[in-house]
């Protein structure tokens, strides 16, 4: 099926244009590092990687593949798995690092427990004795967790997905990604999801779970290089590592939690130089024409209902799939 869709997705024309994209929308965001482990040698375009996302110009670091990345991974978008395997998948990662941990002790494996939607209190106890730490997506309860109370998960595991104060409870690292476009790659959208866990709705999904804005910041700055083994060089202002840093209009600590994700990012200092991001008419407008989140419908679509199959949310991009996978020979 990959080979089938390639050509439609992944044209040179294409992955250029996305990739530039791809340059200003983390760049708008206050990005300063990047880290994607889940790639396929065989298969990667390494020329334009390097060729854009390695320029001179662009104010970020890009990181590929430092780590074996142990796939057991799905459960929290297959419906028929939530309602089968409940915490399975999660028990499967645990186990595997158990048998690891008796056979080749370590005594900083520093193993990442990635997405982390669906668990049990008993679940993070296990992470902590394994010495495991977590790298969770924030987003899952603000985007999720009112469809998956409906179908699925049902309200209680819904509500409870992403256990990030039971982590910090345990005084285990915690973590933020994206998992773009899973979720917006915005380090202040992410640290506002694990604060706020405000729904579409409105509501608060287990605000038993909700944690601090300190918390939440370490978690996109020096909770994130230590999961990259990184600490040394990155996540923080320190003598001897990359003078590396976000600028922001406003001081996350002195305003209300609930506009966290409002701060404009002014630029970013990327090893020593300053980058600033151009005021395009506000917070919210870099997203215009970039990027939608899961399950949501672009402010163009609203204007202009007449564009719904060009409005650039992720439904578009799986209409695409389905229909090159349709024409694929064999179909």
């Amino acid at each position: 099926m990959l080979l089938s869709i390639a050509p439609v997705l992944l044209s040179q024309e294409r992955l250029i244009r996305g990739l530039h994209q791809l340059v200003a929308y983390l760049h708008s965001n206050g990005v300063t590092a990047f880290n994607e482990p889940g790639i396929v040698w065989e298969m990667e375009p390494w020329d334009p990687y390097q060729s854009i996302l390695g320029a001179d110009d662009v104010p970020f670091l890009s990181i590929f593949a430092n780590h074996v990345k142990l796939f057991a991974d799905g459960t929290i978008i297959s419906q028929l798995m939530q309602m089968r395997d409940g915490y399975l998948g999660l028990d499967v990662v645990l186990d595997a690092i158990e048998a690891c941990m008796i056979s080749n002790p370590r005594a900083d494996h520093r193993s990442v427990v990635v997405h982390f939607a669906t668990s049990t209190e008993e679940q993070v106890d296990r992470i902590a004795r394994l010495g495991a730490i977590v790298s969770a997506n924030p987003y899952y309860p603000c985007g999720f967790a009112d469809k998956y109370a409906e179908h699925g998960l049902g309200p209680e595991r819904a509500d409870t997905m992403v256990r990030a104060r039971s982590v910090l409870d345990r005084h285990l690292p915690l973590s933020f990604h994206s998992d773009l476009p899973m979720a917006p790659a915005e380090p202040l959208k992410l640290a506002w999801c694990a604060v706020n866990r405000r729904t579409q709705s409105g509501r608060v999904a287990g605000p038993e779970q909700c944690i601090s804005v300190d918390a939440a910041l370490r978690a996109v700055t020096v909770e994130a290089a230590y999961s990259w083994r990184r600490e040394h060089d990155l996540g923080s202002i320190a003598p001897g590592k990359r003078a590396t840093f976000t600028v922001l209009a406003a001081d996350p600590y002195d305003i209300d939690p609930n506009d966290l994700d409002r701060i404009r990012v002014l630029g970013t200092v990327f090893e020593g130089q300053w980058h600033p991001v151009p005021d395009r008419g506000g917070a919210g407008a870099v997203h215009e024409g970039i990027a939608t989140l899961p399950g949501h419908i672009s402010a163009g679509t609203l204007a202009h209902p007449e564009n719904r199959e060009q409005h650039g949310c992720c439904c578009e991009a799986a209409r695409r799939l389905a229909d090159a996978f349709r024409r694929s020979p064999g179909r």
